[in-house]
């Protein structure tokens, strides 16, 4: 068991599956955009779903039953994807946990003594002659070092002749902060797919919807009041909601954009507002499978027309309602009436159109639909999101460990003197990797340690290893 949990380990933290794992996590994300999927509830009720299997067949040919198993037309929550999910948060953890010890040693632990040869080739170098001793030579580039922030250890293989110094120790410690907050924001989504509920309720002004989900929660919009500037810009839109449960209410308030009400956890917020055409949508067996306000938010082309469409839950069937513009003329539809067209949602061809008087109906691949007459609507947004609070917690600790990560990267310098008769040589060096920022840095570093030393004598100024012998 040891030697199966350490493989296992081992090809959790390494490289070649975590790139594996965000190609395929990539993949599934095309997936789902490209291939459509189940409108919210269709999927827990069997014969829905099945028959939005049947609906979307023509489209997608023999595969439909290979995506439906697969969870394809569910993509965000099926087991797949999820499975995806929580493999890439044990790749982050196990990679996190395997580079962990190290960072601790070399925080708590660091190499303090280098050979004379890293000296001679490490990327960042400098040397100087210094007129005092070493011990002198030595202090002064303790003390050099210690007011710019550095922590200093003495070499403990060359007591008196060396030191190390560092600053930010606890810098490389953000990759640790970044790698947390991403396997908290992948278990943000996963709670807010799972648990979450969002619906976009268009209510027609004067009426109630209901929320649905597991809310048992009605949205009555009492009112809707809009006021524009001089040149026709909006100022502010509100609704008054009232929001009941079981009749009785639970919640009242007026909500704009950013002023929601909140009820038992979910929040109603202003989306949106219009003019809409209030219908009713049954199939051949008597269900109602569509009844409310289609916002007419599009115009044609000539801008005679309003237009709104909708499909309803578990058909193929695309109804686009088109009615006069407001404040237009020439168009050949009555006022007040409307043209049903309908659709096929897979191929988008155009099955039939049919003019309707206020309570008329037209019938098309097994449904009724009635169109009863426009209204004004308030668009709300009803939103559950119980995996909020912890992408913020994700999101700050991701903010945090990038600053970490590149605010206050993990500098280190080594030390070594050397007594040259009357005078010192101090050598400095570090294994940094090319970077602009620390080049300057050391060079102001060195040039500080250099000019502060009474009487000193450069011998050579700070390099890299293209200019080493500058």
């Amino acid at each position: 068991m040891a030697e199966l949990f350490s493989w296992v380990y081992r090809l959790l933290y390494s490289k070649r599956l975590g790139v594996l794992v965000i190609l395929a996590m990539a993949v599934l994300a095309l997936f789902g955009t490209l291939i459509m999927q189940m409108p919210s509830g269709t999927a827990h009720d069997a014969a829905l779903r099945a028959e939005w299997v049947e609906n979307v067949r023509p489209r997608y040919g023999g595969w439909t039953t290979v995506l439906d198993f697969l969870g394809f037309f569910t993509l965000w929550t099926s087991p797949l994807f999820l499975g995806i999910t929580v493999l890439l948060a044990a790749s982050i953890v196990a990679c996190t946990t395997h580079r962990l010890p190290q960072l601790i040693r070399r925080a708590q632990r660091p190499r303090t003594h280098v050979s004379d040869k890293f000296f001679d080739h490490a990327q960042y170098r400098a040397e100087m002659v210094l007129p005092m001793g070493a011990p002198e030579a030595l202090g002064h580039a303790r003390e050099t070092l210690t007011g710019r922030g550095y922590r200093i250890l003495p070499d403990e293989r060359s007591p008196g002749t060396g030191l190390y110094a560092d600053r930010f120790r606890y810098g490389p410690f953000g990759t640790v902060l970044a790698h947390a907050s991403f396997v908290i924001i992948l278990a943000a989504f996963a709670i807010s797919a799972f648990t979450g509920l969002e619906r976009a309720l268009d209510i027609p002004v004067g009426e109630s919807v209901e929320v649905g989900g597991d809310t048992g929660l009605q949205v009555l919009a009492a009112s809707f009041h809009d006021t524009y500037d001089p040149d026709g810009r909006p100022l502010d839109y509100v609704s008054h909601l009232v929001v009941s449960r079981d009749g009785t209410p639970a919640g009242e308030a007026d909500v704009r954009v950013n002023s929601p009400l909140t009820v038992d956890g979910i929040a109603f917020h202003q989306a949106s507002f219009g003019v809409a055409a209030s219908l009713e949508v049954k199939d051949a067996a008597g269900r109602v499978r569509f009844k409310g306000a289609v916002p007419l938010r599009w115009q044609s082309q000539d801008n005679r027309h309003a237009i709104g469409k909708v499909t309803p839950d578990g058909t193929s069937t695309e109804i686009v309602v088109v009615t006069p513009a407001s404040g237009t003329v020439g168009s050949s539809i009555k006022p007040g009436s409307a043209v049903l067209e309908f659709y096929d949602a897979a191929s988008g061809s155009k099955l039939s159109a049919t003019p309707v008087d206020p309570g008329g109906s037209a019938s098309a691949q097994g449904l009724t639909t009635t169109f009863h007459r426009e209204q004004r609507y308030t668009g709300i947004i009803a939103r559950r999101d119980p995996g909020a609070m912890w992408m913020w917690v994700g999101s700050a600790l991701l903010v945090a460990g990038s600053i970490m990560t590149f605010a206050l990267r993990h500098r280190r310098i080594w030390v070594q003197v050397s007594a040259e008769g009357d005078s010192t040589r101090v050598r400095l060096a570090s294994a940094e990797k090319l970077d602009t920022t620390f080049d300057r840095h050391f060079r102001a570093l060195v040039a500080r340690i250099d000019e502060t030393a009474p009487s000193s004598r450069s011998s050579s100024s700070p390099t890299t290893e293209e200019t080493a012998h500058a």
